[in-house]
């Protein structure tokens, strides 16, 4: 029950940041991030994952060493 109580505190938290910025900056919540600067960003209950496999697999196919 504490783990529930705990979660439910730190959104509200969270909400609360997002309104006191908002206030001082124009901001656009996007919802859960997917990709930041070319890197895919996963997340599960063990944490989040960085991966950039994407990014490569377009890198090579526009320079045409996807098949290598």
């Amino acid at each position: 029950m504490d783990d529930v109580l705990v979660a439910s505190d730190n959104k509200d938290e969270i909400v609360e940041f997002k309104l006191l910025l908002d206030q001082r900056f124009k901001l656009k919540d996007l919802g859960d991030l997917k990709y930041f600067l070319r890197l895919e960003v996963a997340r599960s209950d063990q944490g989040i994952a960085l991966c950039q496999r994407k990014y490569v697999l377009d890198f090579l196919g526009e320079t045409g060493l996807l098949g290598c």
